[in-house]
Protein backbone atom coordinates (compact mmCIF):
# COMPACT_ATOMS: atom_id res chain seq x y z
CA UNK A 1 0.00 0.00 0.00
CA UNK A 2 1.26 3.44 -0.92
CA UNK A 3 0.12 6.42 1.10
CA UNK A 4 0.39 10.00 -0.11
CA UNK A 5 -0.18 12.98 2.12
CA UNK A 6 -1.05 16.31 0.52
CA UNK A 7 -1.16 19.46 2.61
CA UNK A 8 -3.03 22.51 1.41
CA UNK A 9 -4.27 25.71 3.04
CA UNK A 10 -7.71 25.42 1.44
CA UNK A 11 -9.67 23.35 -0.99
CA UNK A 12 -8.78 25.49 -4.00
CA UNK A 13 -5.09 24.99 -3.32
CA UNK A 14 -5.68 21.26 -2.99
CA UNK A 15 -7.34 21.14 -6.41
CA UNK A 16 -4.37 22.91 -8.01
CA UNK A 17 -1.89 20.53 -6.37
CA UNK A 18 -3.87 17.50 -7.53
CA UNK A 19 -4.05 18.91 -11.06
CA UNK A 20 -0.29 19.37 -11.15
CA UNK A 21 0.48 15.98 -9.62
CA UNK A 22 -2.01 13.81 -11.39
CA UNK A 23 -2.61 15.74 -14.54
CA UNK A 24 -6.32 15.79 -13.86
CA UNK A 25 -8.51 17.99 -15.98
CA UNK A 26 -10.37 20.94 -14.52
CA UNK A 27 -13.74 19.23 -15.06
CA UNK A 28 -12.72 16.14 -13.08
CA UNK A 29 -11.36 18.37 -10.31
CA UNK A 30 -14.64 20.25 -10.15
CA UNK A 31 -16.30 16.94 -9.46
CA UNK A 32 -14.37 16.85 -6.19
CA UNK A 33 -16.69 18.79 -3.92
CA UNK A 34 -15.53 20.72 -0.92
CA UNK A 35 -16.56 18.96 2.30
CA UNK A 36 -19.14 20.75 4.40
CA UNK A 37 -18.00 22.70 7.43
CA UNK A 38 -20.03 20.40 9.67
CA UNK A 39 -18.11 17.35 8.45
CA UNK A 40 -14.78 19.09 8.95
CA UNK A 41 -15.80 20.30 12.41
CA UNK A 42 -16.91 16.81 13.46
CA UNK A 43 -13.57 15.36 12.42
CA UNK A 44 -11.65 18.06 14.27
CA UNK A 45 -13.74 17.50 17.40
CA UNK A 46 -13.07 13.76 17.25
CA UNK A 47 -9.33 14.38 16.93
CA UNK A 48 -9.35 16.86 19.80
CA UNK A 49 -11.34 14.44 21.99
CA UNK A 50 -8.79 11.68 21.35
CA UNK A 51 -5.94 14.02 22.32
CA UNK A 52 -7.74 15.05 25.51
CA UNK A 53 -8.44 11.43 26.46
CA UNK A 54 -4.76 10.61 26.04
CA UNK A 55 -3.72 13.55 28.20
CA UNK A 56 -6.27 12.72 30.88
CA UNK A 57 -5.09 9.12 30.94
CA UNK A 58 -1.55 10.36 31.62
CA UNK A 59 -2.59 12.51 34.55
CA UNK A 60 -2.36 10.66 37.80
CA UNK A 61 -4.59 11.75 40.62
CA UNK A 62 -2.49 13.08 43.48
CA UNK A 63 -2.72 11.11 46.67
CA UNK A 64 -3.46 13.25 49.68
CA UNK A 65 -2.81 11.66 53.01
CA UNK A 66 -4.04 13.14 56.23
CA UNK A 67 -3.15 11.98 59.66
CA UNK A 68 -5.59 12.20 62.53
CA UNK A 69 -3.58 13.67 65.34
CA UNK A 70 -6.01 13.29 68.19
CA UNK A 71 -9.73 12.83 68.53
CA UNK A 72 -11.46 14.47 71.45
CA UNK A 73 -15.01 14.27 72.65
CA UNK A 74 -16.42 17.56 73.71
CA UNK A 75 -19.33 17.86 76.05
CA UNK A 76 -21.60 20.79 75.50
CA UNK A 77 -23.49 22.01 78.49
CA UNK A 78 -27.00 23.03 77.76
CA UNK A 79 -28.14 26.16 79.46
CA UNK A 80 -31.71 27.07 80.19
CA UNK A 81 -30.77 30.75 80.10
CA UNK A 82 -31.77 32.52 76.89
CA UNK A 83 -29.02 33.64 74.58
CA UNK A 84 -28.83 37.42 74.68
CA UNK A 85 -28.11 39.48 71.61
CA UNK A 86 -27.11 43.05 71.07
CA UNK A 87 -30.73 43.82 70.17
CA UNK A 88 -31.98 42.36 73.46
CA UNK A 89 -29.48 44.46 75.45
CA UNK A 90 -30.67 47.57 73.64
CA UNK A 91 -34.32 46.76 74.43
CA UNK A 92 -33.48 46.10 78.08
CA UNK A 93 -31.69 49.45 78.38
CA UNK A 94 -34.63 51.23 76.74
CA UNK A 95 -36.92 49.60 79.27
CA UNK A 96 -34.79 50.93 82.13
CA UNK A 97 -34.66 54.40 80.61
CA UNK A 98 -38.46 54.48 80.16
CA UNK A 99 -39.19 53.17 83.65
CA UNK A 100 -36.51 54.91 85.73
CA UNK A 101 -35.10 57.66 83.53
CA UNK A 102 -31.88 58.26 81.60
CA UNK A 103 -29.63 58.58 84.70
CA UNK A 104 -30.59 55.06 85.81
CA UNK A 105 -29.75 53.69 82.34
CA UNK A 106 -26.38 55.45 82.39
CA UNK A 107 -25.66 54.04 85.86
CA UNK A 108 -26.11 50.47 84.56
CA UNK A 109 -23.83 51.20 81.60
CA UNK A 110 -21.16 52.52 84.02
CA UNK A 111 -21.39 49.25 86.01
CA UNK A 112 -20.12 47.53 82.85
CA UNK A 113 -17.48 50.22 82.13
CA UNK A 114 -19.38 51.53 79.12
CA UNK A 115 -20.58 54.94 78.02
CA UNK A 116 -22.61 53.52 75.12
CA UNK A 117 -24.45 50.25 74.59
CA UNK A 118 -22.25 49.56 71.54
CA UNK A 119 -19.19 49.38 73.85
CA UNK A 120 -20.65 46.47 75.82
CA UNK A 121 -18.70 43.19 75.47
CA UNK A 122 -20.65 40.31 74.03
CA UNK A 123 -19.70 38.17 77.01
CA UNK A 124 -21.56 40.65 79.27
CA UNK A 125 -24.86 40.63 77.35
CA UNK A 126 -26.59 38.17 79.70
CA UNK A 127 -25.57 39.86 82.94
CA UNK A 128 -26.35 43.29 81.46
CA UNK A 129 -29.92 42.24 80.62
CA UNK A 130 -30.25 40.78 84.14
CA UNK A 131 -29.06 44.08 85.66
CA UNK A 132 -31.57 46.01 83.53
CA UNK A 133 -34.38 43.67 84.58
CA UNK A 134 -33.41 44.11 88.26
CA UNK A 135 -33.48 47.91 87.87
CA UNK A 136 -37.01 47.78 86.44
CA UNK A 137 -38.42 45.74 89.34
CA UNK A 138 -40.49 47.79 91.83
Amino acid sequence: MIEIKITAANYSELRLKLKDMLGMTVSSLEALEEPSLVTVAKEEVKKAAKKIKKKVAKIEEPVVEAEVVEEKEVEVEESSAPIETQASTFKALQKVSSANGLPAARKILKQFNCNRISELNESDFGSFVDACNQACKP
